[in-house]
C-alpha cells in the first residue's frame, strides 16, 4: 500500500488532485472535451469535467475491492452508476494485487469512451436554453436524516448499508452514539428514495432467533435540497461518537447546525 501511494502522489501530482487519508484516498480526474478546430472550441461551452473519485480501502485489501465514490455536478448520476460497474467488471481479474491505479485507469478510460455524450447532454440541457425547471431540480443534490432505532447485527447491516451506498452513488455518514443511530445520506432524491426503500423491504438485521428480518423502525427524520455546497461529503463511512458534545460539534462544522437542533437534540436516549 506504502509503495501505491507513492505511484499516486506521483502521477496525480498537481495541487488538489490526490489526498490520501489513512484508508481514504481521493483522486480528482478530469474529462476533457475534443476540438476539431479552434472555432469549434470559441463556441463551446463547457471544455472540461471534473469527477472526484473517492477510494475507501478496506481491511481485506488487496482481496477485496475498494468501496468507490464518483461525484460530479456534470455528469448525470446514471451515467456514474454505469462506469461504476464497468469498472467493477474491468478489475475484478486483478483483485489479489495493488488495485488502486488499475482502477483509476479504468475509470477514466469509462469517462473517456462516454465523453461525448456527456458533452452533448451539457451542450442540449442547460437551464439557460431551455428555461426548464425540472431539469435543474433533478440535477440538484438531496440529503436525508435517518433514525435507526437499533442493530443487533451490527457487522451484517454495516455491511449492507455500506452496499447499498456504493451501489446507488450516495454519500454520507452511518453515525453510532452510545443507543443512537443516524445515517447522513446525500445524492440525487431518486437515489435515497430507492435506499429507504431497500432499507425498509429487504432483510438487513437478525430476530432473537438469529434469522433475517425487515427493517420496522426506520424514521426519515429530514428530506431537503441541498444548497450550501459546504455540507457535502465525499464518500460514505461510518463514525463512532462517545459523547453528545462531539456529535453536536460534527453537525456544526459540515454546517448542518439545524438539522441537529430540529432533530437530533430532542431524540430520547441521546444522552445514556
Amino acid at each position: 500500500m506504502d509503495e501505491e501511494r507513492e505511484v499516486l502522489k506521483s502521477i496525480y501530482c498537481l495541487p488538489g488532485e490526490c489526498c490520501i487519508d489513512g484508508n481514504e484516498v481521493k483522486v480528482l480526474l478530469h474529462v476533457n472535451r475534443d476540438f476539431n478546430n479552434s472555432e469549434e472550441r470559441k463556441k463551446s461551452g463547457v471544455t472540461k469535467i471534473d469527477v472526484q473519485v473517492v477510494l475507501h480501502i478496506t481491511n481485506n485489501y488487496p482481496e477485496e475491492l475498494p468501496v468507490i465514490s464518483m461525484i460530479s455536478d456534470k455528469i448525470h448520476r446514471n451515467i456514474l452508476v454505469e462506469v461504476k460497474k464497468d469498472v467493477h467488471k474491468q478489475v475484478e481479474p486483478y483483485i489479489g494485487s495493488p488495485l488502486i491505479c488499475e482502477i483509476l485507469n479504468a475509470m477514466q478510460e469509462q469517462l473517456e469512451e462516454r465523453k461525448e455524450v456527456v458533452f452533448q447532454a451539457l451542450d442540449s440541457c442547460t437551464l439557460a436554453e431551455n428555461g426548464n425547471q425540472n431539469n435543474l431540480d433533478e440535477n440538484l443534490m438531496w440529503m436525508a436524516l435517518l433514525h435507526l432505532d437499533h442493530m443487533k447485527s451490527k457487522n451484517r447491516y454495516v455491511k449492507t448499508i455500506m452496499k447499498w451506498t456504493e451501489d446507488l452513488n450516495l454519500t454520507g455518514r452511518l453515525i453510532f452514539l452510545n443507543r443512537l443511530i443516524l445515517i447522513v445520506l446525500q445524492g440525487y432524491h431518486d437515489d435515497i428514495k430507492e435506499y429507504v426503500n431497500r432499507q425498509r423491504s429487504g432483510n438487513v438485521d437478525v430476530d432473537s432467533r438469529g434469522q433475517g428480518c425487515k427493517e420496522r423502525m426506520l424514521s426519515v427524520l429530514s428530506e431537503q435540497k441541498m444548497l450550501d455546497p459546504n455540507t457535502r461529503f465525499q464518500d460514505f463511512s461510518v463514525i463512532d461518537f462517545y459523547s453528545a458534545k462531539e456529535l453536536e460539534d460534527f453537525f456544526t462544522h459540515w454546517n448542518m447546525r439545524d438539522l441537529y437542533t430540529s432533530h437530533v437534540k430532542h431524540i430520547h436516549g441521546i444522552f445514556l
